[in-house]
């Protein structure tokens, strides 16, 4: 087993796109902050957070020489990062305001349905850049 290391740093490229992306989505779009969220509001901050997604994969796709070796791998490191990062804005911004704990309920579903939905769309991502990657280079060339 050979370790494709561009696919991983394109990935955490990527993730690191997505991540800015959904942070901005969940404390400024949805302003955490209030307490108060609107399902209009919640829509929209899932599409912004969801195109930073799509964003992140296509970023760490470029950043990997387009190439189809590592495609899978950067979109996984793209939903784990992007994910992870939205819950810890989240939680950043609801914290100080939750005198009660129970934030902590609201981040480990918000951590969870971020994490399913980062990776059906940074999935999705990959079967529409699959085709138009280059040739897989030898293992070698990693």
């Amino acid at each position: 087993m050979v370790i494709n290391w561009r696919a991983i740093l394109s990935g955490l490229l990527g993730g690191v796109v997505a991540a800015w992306v959904a942070g901005y989505a969940v404390t400024t779009v949805l302003d955490a902050a209030s307490g108060s969220y609107p399902t209009g509001d919640m829509v929209r901050t899932a599409a912004v957070a969801l195109g930073g997604g799509v964003l992140g994969t296509l970023v760490g796709w470029l950043v990997n020489g387009r190439r189809g070796a590592g495609l899978s791998g950067i979109a996984a490191i793209v939903s784990l990062v992007g994910a992870a990062w939205a819950t810890v804005a989240w939680v950043r911004a609801v914290a100080p305001t939750d005198e009660t704990g129970l934030y902590l309920v609201g981040a480990i579903i918000l951590l969870g349905v971020s994490l399913v939905a980062l990776v059906a769309v940074c999935g999705l991502t990959v079967a529409l850049l699959r085709p138009a990657s280059g040739p897989d280079v030898a293992a070698t060339d990693a």
